[in-house]
């Protein structure tokens, strides 16, 4: 009973990621690189964003949801307070993809 709850779990965590983050960044990573329009890259590099979200601890999930809604900031604001949204992608990106990186190669 208890692995069903947690497969649930996992899956219903899959889908809040993936519609929340893995949409969002891809399709504004895809977007600034010129291939916005393309709906089967956007899904692909959404999913693969989530995938890579799932075993990691809240407290990362919750750095790269606020970089998430930090590069979704109106153009205007991010102007008046300095801020690239080019510097803000990379880094939700560093966030993602680093510590993966780390526990596939030297852990």
């Amino acid at each position: 009973m208890q692995s069903e709850g947690k497969s649930v779990r996992a899956v219903l965590y899959a889908l809040v990621f993936f519609s929340l983050i893995g949409i969002s960044l891809a399709s504004e990573m895809l977007s600034r690189l010129g291939m916005g329009d393309n709906y089967v890259y956007i899904v692909s590099l959404g999913l693969l964003f989530s995938v890579l979200l799932l075993n990691k601890r809240r407290l990362m999930i919750f750095c790269v949801l606020l970089g998430v809604l930090a590069i979704n900031l109106p153009e205007s604001f991010m102007q008046a307070h300095m801020i690239d949204r080019d510097v803000l992608l990379a880094s939700v990106c560093s966030f993602i993809l680093v510590p993966t990186l780390y526990d596939l190669f030297l852990a």
